[in-house]
C-alpha cells in the first residue's frame, strides 16, 4: 500500500530549532509547510537547503500573534494540499 506523506506544519521554522525541526521532517519523507514572520532571506535559504536534499517544503509569511493570519495560513494549506496532519 502507498501511504501518502504527512503534511507537517511548523512554526518559525526559517531559523535555528524550527529550521532543525523543518529538516528533520523532511528526510523522513514528510510534506513540510513553515511560516516565518519577518525575515525572507532566511526563509528562502531554508527552503532552498531542504529541496537540495530532496524534501518537500513551502515557506508562508505570517506571525504566530496574529490568528487571523494564522487561519488564513491554515486554510491555505488545506485547500492546496487537502488536509493538515
Amino acid at each position: 500500500m502507498n501511504q501518502k506523506p504527512l503534511i507537517v506544519w511548523v512554526t518559525g521554522g526559517s531559523r535555528g530549532i524550527g529550521k532543525a525541526i523543518c529538516s528533520t521532517l523532511a528526510q523522513a519523507g514528510m510534506t513540510v509547510i513553515f511560516n516565518y514572520s519577518h525575515d525572507e532571506v532566511a526563509a528562502g535559504k531554508t527552503v532552498n537547503e531542504i529541496r537540495k536534499n530532496n524534501g518537500t517544503i513551502e515557506a508562508l509569511k505570517g506571525s504566530v500573534t496574529d490568528e487571523q493570519e494564522m487561519n488564513s495560513l491554515c486554510h491555505y494549506i488545506i485547500d492546496k494540499y487537502g488536509r493538515l496532519d
